[in-house]
């Protein structure tokens, strides 16, 4: 027997409803939902008045596919088209001013303004839509040239560029967290209508059906004010064979954010996953009439049978309950600013050998210094032996913590081309140069400037059971971190990310290639070659509390020491990627009203990641151990996720052959106007498809916090390319899943023996111009994407979900397409 809400007693059995509230911690003695005598059916007192205010929201449902019943299999309900606003305005002007016949002297100025209004699907209630946002950029530049001699010339120039940018979420200032759902601490700091906003409302944790409500953009707000300064000059020196070049370049960064985005979000979000609410309760009693408990909402209360699947009953009911079972929150502590000024000098020599060897020798040095912040918080660095971010500027810390910039940073150029005769040339050329992304970018906004906290329920034997709080409990507040001593202990339930202690490792690029040109008849150009490079100390941010296979949080060395659950990195430069090429061009310049581009490539990129910027990109991050000593780095080279195996463009600009100027109708009036004039254009595109990133839901877990499953590939790839519904586009036999905890799956990152659709694409315009006087010239434009409507592809579903130790559900079919026929017409007036 089990108690009931109202005081009484019942048989147990299978689909019975239980009170979260009720019970012992680890899940047993729980009350079954009871409202005026009947089970399973929750008390309308006990429905939160900020949820039920929410629901209000909402609108109704209106859309059923196919004359579709509304029951606990329909996967869509609400169909909507939002209308997106975009305005943009380019204006700019230039000045030319020739001081002397040997110095002329020009400014110029550019600017733009962009709007973007994009609601959400549901008004107030949020999903989709970024709200309003509006961008400014301009940049300002004067130049000059400047004729010292006939051999020497100076140029260079001074430049500013300054972009402002701010986007908002569409409830923004409008305090909803606290005012309709009444959840302390969503909207706070109190007042500040930069937390402002509904939180985000997360419901498909466990079936993934639901759209996620309120406003769940983490990188909103954003309110931006960056500036770039600029200086160059060039001295070009002719002497003899030689054209000798000198140069300067300076670059000052200034970043200016506000934009807390380490964890969704300045207003709060809320999310209800059933596994960890004590709604799914598994308890087995003895004898005949033995059931597991399974907990299932459904209107009306009505429990359904064998086999339902209830979790996304149960996430909504956590949601009417007013119980959460985590939440995340952002606080901008101190606004991410941060600058550097960059030099660099070189000198080059292009030296004509002889009437066939050409050489082109350069030598650059390049200095990028470590940033610093504006305000008393200088830089910082993650001391992993003590959990403190170490602050520079304070505490009588030096600025910089011990990390260093190199002042060695050479980089050596040559090429060569030799003419082996008239229409036939050898052109080679190896060249180093620097990876120049500003470290502004992925140390912007990491603890403690930006303090980003995932509250979850503790990892004891009992958690599974137990919700995280209730509305009325709310978001713990994030209280300000004492920084007055040049160090603070670091959340560990934050993010924190800083540069590797020490010398700090700049990427660089090894670039090299041959080709042969030769001149074809009709005054096309045909070039063949190899292209390669090798990209060296790859920045990434390597996670210091990565766990070992299978080890559980238990082996996270940060975890162990100090319960530090979240990500942790260090960014150097420790990564390398890899790219090889034989690439063709044949080429025609615009001669006679013709113009052709084209292009094939055979390539192949391998590497550890697709990005080389932004906190941890490795897709298998684990640590040496006893089963894997070498760790899971090496798992992770594969080709990238933009590799292209071959890739073929074509262009053409062809001026029709007709009205004045052209061979035919050029003299005869009626048919010159109604002919002439015309140009035809067109880009050809194809390429075969991206490798294939493939993943596992259900069966073993892999017990390895930062690293996902793989299933296991077990039979020869069969490859029918289905496009169609319920087709396969790889037989999902040949793979299954991991069953086994703790074990990674063999199939691994990207595979390039198995990928998805390609493309074949074929754009077109047709211009028509019109002299309507000396002054006045109007264009008219028809032009198309995709003019044959062909069809394109997404990859297929990669995700193996277990069903009974197979790879089930749509495993290896496409679901969806893109880049349907676009069809447009212009005018545009010259004057």
């Amino acid at each position: 027997m089990v108690p009931t809400t109202e005081g009484g007693s019942v048989q147990l059995r299978q689909g019975m409803v239980f009170d979260p509230n009720t019970g012992n911690a680890d899940g047993t003695g729980r009350a079954v939902f009871s409202s005026n005598g009947a089970l399973n059916v929750i008390p309308s007192g006990r429905l939160n008045s900020g949820t039920q205010s929410f629901w209000g929201l909402l609108p109704k449902p209106n859309y059923f596919p196919q004359g579709q019943i509304f029951n606990q299999n329909t996967t869509s309900n609400y169909f909507v088209s939002t209308t997106q606003k975009y305005t943009r305005q380019i204006f700019g002007g230039k000045v030319d001013w020739n001081r002397t016949d040997k110095h002329a002297i020009w400014v110029k100025y550019m600017g733009q303004d962009f709007n973007a209004v994009d609601p959400s699907w549901y008004g107030a209630a949020g999903g989709g839509g970024t709200g309003n946002g509006h961008q400014f950029a301009q940049t300002e530049t004067i130049g000059n040239t400047w004729t010292l001699s006939p051999d020497i010339v100076l140029t260079g120039h001074l430049g500013f560029t300054r972009m402002a940018e701010n986007s908002q979420p569409p409830t923004y200032g409008k305090p909803l967290g606290e005012s309709l759902l009444g959840i302390p601490g969503s909207n706070a700091p109190d007042g500040d209508p930069l937390y402002t906003g509904m939180p985000g409302i997360y419901m498909g944790y466990y079936s993934g059906d639901f759209n996620t409500l309120g406003d769940a953009n983490s990188w909103q707000p954003v309110f931006r004010n960056d500036w770039t300064a600029t200086f160059s000059q060039n001295l070009t020196w002719v002497k003899g064979k030689h054209e000798l070049r000198f140069g300067f370049d300076l670059s000052h960064n200034h970043l200016n954010h506000w934009q807390p985005e380490i964890y969704c979000c300045p207003r709060g979000y809320i999310s209800f996953a059933p596994n960890g609410s004590g709604l799914d309760l598994p308890v087995t009693t003895t004898g005949s009439n033995a059931y597991e408990q399974m907990p299932v909402f459904t209107s009306g209360g009505v429990a359904a049978g064998t086999g339902f699947n209830a979790g996304r009953q149960n996430e909504v009911a956590l949601f009417d309950l007013g119980i959460f079972t985590s939440t995340n929150k952002s606080r901008q502590y101190i606004k991410n600013t941060a600058k550097d000024t960059q030099s660099a000098l070189y000198v080059g020599d292009r030296w004509k050998v002889n009437s066939k060897l050409t050489l082109d020798l350069g030598l650059r040095w390049e200095y990028y210094p470590l940033i610093v912040r504006d305000g008393s918080i200088k830089f910082e660095q993650y001391d992993t032996a003590t959990n403190y971010t170490l602050l520079g500027g304070l505490g009588g810390n030096p600025i910089h913590l011990g990390d260093t910039s190199s002042k060695k940073l050479f980089m050596p150029r040559v090429g060569l081309a030799y003419r082996i005769q008239d229409k036939t040339v050898i052109r080679a050329a190896f060249g180093m140069s620097n990876d120049s992304l500003p470290l502004e970018r992925p140390l912007r906004g990491f603890y403690p400037l930006s303090i980003g906290v995932a509250n979850v329920v503790p990892n004891t034997l009992y958690s599974a059971w137990q919700p995280l709080g209730t509305f009325a409990g709310g978001i713990p507040p994030i209280p300000d971190p004492p920084i007055s001593g040049g160090k603070v202990y670091t959340l560990n339930n934050g993010d924190a990310g800083t540069l590797a202690p020490g010398p700090f490792r700049r990427a660089y690029i090894e670039s090299w290639n041959l080709f042969v040109e030769h001149q074809l008849p009709g005054d096309f150009l045909l070039a063949a070659g190899y292209v390669g490079n090798h990209y060296v100390h790859m920045m990434n941010g390597r996670d210091m509390n990565a766990a070992t296979l299978g080890g559980t949080s238990a082996s996270q060395p940060l975890y162990t020491a100090f319960g530090r659950t979240a990500g942790t990195y260090l960014f150097q430069g420790y990564l390398d990627s890899h790219y090889n090429s034989l690439q063709v061009t044949l080429n025609r310049h615009f001669t006679r009203g013709l113009y052709v581009q084209g292009s094939y490539t055979y390539s192949k990129v391998v590497s550890y990641t697709s990005d080389n910027s932004w906190e941890n990109a490795l897709r298998f991050d684990c640590v040496g151990s006893a089963a894997l000593p070498q760790g899971c780095q090496a798992f992770n080279r594969g080709v990238s996720d933009f590799d292209h195996t071959h890739m073929l463009k074509a262009a053409f600009v062809y001026e029709l052959p007709f009205g004045a100027g052209k061979p035919w109708a050029s003299t005869e009036k009626v048919s010159r106007a109604i002919l002439g004039g015309w140009q035809l254009n067109g880009v050809f595109s194809a390429w075969t498809g991206a490798p294939l990133t493939f993943g596992q839901s259900g069966g073993g877990n892999i017990n390895t916090p930062g690293t996902s499953q793989d299933p296991n590939q077990i039979a020869p790839i069969k490859y029918p390319k289905g496009e169609g519904p319920g087709q396969y586009w790889f037989d999902p036999s040949s793979f299954a899943p991991v069953l086994t905890n703790g074990t990674l799956g063999t199939v691994g990152r990207n595979p390039s023996w198995l990928r998805g659709p390609g493309l074949v694409q074929m754009d077109a315009s047709l211009f028509r111009h019109f002299k309507l006087t000396e002054r006045f010239d109007l264009e008219f434009r028809a032009e198309t994407q995709n003019l044959t409507n062909s069809p394109h592809f997404n990859n297929p579903n990669t995700t193996c979900t277990d069903v009974l130790g197979a790879c089930g559900g749509k495993f290896g079919q496409i679901s969806s397409g893109y880049g349907q026929r676009y069809v447009q017409f212009g005018l545009k007036l010259r004057f």
